[in-house]
């Protein structure tokens, strides 16, 4: 019930975003997230991104992330200093008996290189992504770490809107992957 609450919300606020400004572009993602953990163990979630304009360089982001046992939903600012670069800092909640998180994320993307960076910390402990990814036509290909599955090869196929990713660590015998909606 929760979750079903959080979405509607956040539907309405990318609805009134839009209808503030019609010139304003709403764009984001939903995305199915797997984990393998130690070659055992699925963790399968499902993530929206959405972010959008309010002024200038300033822009509103929301997350919502959404698993078996756990769920974390947070809303916060973009700022984009040129339209290679762009800063996240989202705060908000998780299902934690310390329920504050925040998150903070650095996008970087020219030439068909792009670097992400990500960090979060909250009431059950701190989590990390970086990618690194050069795109050629459908794919790309680059290096992914992810905090508790390590560092690997990362490839991911662009399929119009929808995108296909994985990467693997074979020392940890885990791995990541999923598939994208963009929007």
């Amino acid at each position: 019930m929760k979750i079903s609450v959080v979405a509607v919300l956040l539907a309405l606020v990318a609805g009134t975003a839009q209808a503030q400004e019609p010139e304003a572009k709403i764009s984001g993602f939903v995305e199915s997230y797997n984990q393998i953990v130690r070659g055992e163990k699925l963790n399968s979630s499902l993530n929206l991104y959405i972010e959008g304009p309010i002024k200038g360089r300033l822009g509103w982001a929301t997350v919502l992330w959404v698993q078996k046992d756990w769920t974390e939903w947070m809303g916060g600012f973009t700022v984009t200093p040129a339209p290679w670069i762009e800063f996240i800092a989202v705060l908000g909640g998780e299902t934690d008996d310390r329920p504050l998180r925040g998150s903070g994320i650095l996008w970087l993307s020219k030439a068909g290189l792009t670097l992400e960076a990500e960090y979060e910390a909250g009431g059950s402990g701190t989590w990390y992504r970086a990618n690194a990814k050069y795109k050629v036509h459908f794919l790309s290909l680059g290096v992914n770490s992810v905090a508790d599955v390590g560092t690997g090869p990362y490839l991911e196929l662009g399929l119009g809107k929808w995108d296909l990713w994985g990467s693997y660590v074979v020392k940890a015998h885990g791995g990541v992957f999923g598939l994208r909606r963009n929007f």
